[in-house]
C-alpha cells in the first residue's frame, strides 16, 4: 500500500506570517494537531500543538510568528512511498505526523491514525513505542 492511498488530502495550511494565537484557531476549527506552513505552495515547516504550548504558552511568549516557531526542516515522506516507510520515517524521527510533499510541495498529511485506519496496528503500535520511549528519555 502507498501513502498516496491513504492519506488526508484536506491539508489545513498557515502562512508564515500568521500569528500563533491564529494558528491555534486554526487547529481548533479543524481539528488537527499540526498545521502546515507554506508560502507559495511551498512547505516552510509545521507548527504543532505542543510547539504552541512548551515554544509559546510555557514561556509567556504567544506574541509571535508562524515563521518564528518553526525550526529545522519538517519531515516528509512521498506520496508513492510504501506506508512501512512511512511509519519506519515516522518511528526513526520521533514524529506522529508527516507531510506528504514532492518538489516541496504538500500533497497531504499522513498520520499514525492514518496508517491504524489503514490496518497497520504493527507499524503504529512500533512507532508509538518508539516514540514514547524517546519522549520519556527527554524528561
Amino acid at each position: 500500500m502507498l501513502v498516496r492511498e491513504i492519506m488526508n488530502e484536506e491539508v489545513i495550511t498557515c502562512p508564515p506570517s500568521a500569528r500563533i494565537a491564529d494558528v491555534a484557531r486554526t487547529m481548533k476549527q479543524h481539528n488537527v494537531g499540526m498545521v502546515p506552513i507554506t508560502e507559495n505552495g511551498q512547505l516552510l515547516g509545521v507548527v504543532t500543538d505542543r510547539d504552541i504550548t512548551v515554544y509559546c504558552v510555557a514561556t509567556g511568549n504567544i506574541d509571535r510568528s508562524a515563521r518564528e516557531l518553526i525550526h529545522g526542516r519538517p519531515v516528509t515522506i512521498t506520496p508513492d512511498s510504501p506506508v512501512e516507510e512511512a511509519a519506519k520515517v515516522m518511528t526513526v524521527n520521533k514524529v506522529r505526523r508527516l507531510c506528504v510533499t514532492s518538489n516541496g510541495k504538500i500533497h497531504g498529511v499522513l498520520s499514525l491514525d492514518d496508517l491504524s485506519g489503514a490496518g497497520n496496528a504493527n507499524l503504529v503500535a512500533e512507532a508509538l513505542q518508539q516514540i514514547h520511549q524517546a519522549q520519556c528519555l527527554k524528561h
